[in-house]
């Protein structure tokens, strides 16, 4: 049931994140701003992509093992590990950086983002 659930919630909340960052990346970008500016908020954003990850990671390694799902929630749990990890300083100078992309990047982040939701959620269904 595990191999089912995870991927297609996992899938679900990717391709709502796609979707937001093709039509209105102006919009994503100041609400990741200001919820990685809130401690709280930080919190349960990070806790909740690590716990993804985490899920992810422990869904795909059931027999049959799938590698490349296995390294995409080990490389999400990371990320946020790593974002959660950042001291102030570091987390304003990234979100600085990150803010002056142009809107194509954040489309073509979102095409990628949708495409993995994508993927997910088929393989999800394949096993399931």
């Amino acid at each position: 049931m595990l191999t089912l659930a995870v991927p297609i919630v996992i899938s679900l909340v990717w391709l709502a994140a796609g979707v937001a960052m093709i039509a209105a990346p102006a919009w994503w970008r100041q609400w990741i701003v200001r919820t990685l500016a809130d401690p709280f908020s930080r919190f349960l954003l990070l806790q909740s992509a690590a716990l993804a990850g985490v899920l992810l990671l422990l869904a795909a390694s059931e027999p049959p093992r799938d590698w490349f799902w296995v390294a995409v929630g080990a490389i999400a749990t990371i990320k946020a590990l790593a974002l959660l990890g950042l001291r102030d300083a570091d987390r304003d100078r990234l979100m600085n950086w990150w803010q002056r992309w142009p809107d194509w990047s954040q489309r073509v982040a979102g095409l990628a983002t949708v495409a993995l939701a994508v993927l997910l959620a088929l393989h999800g269904f394949s096993r399931g």
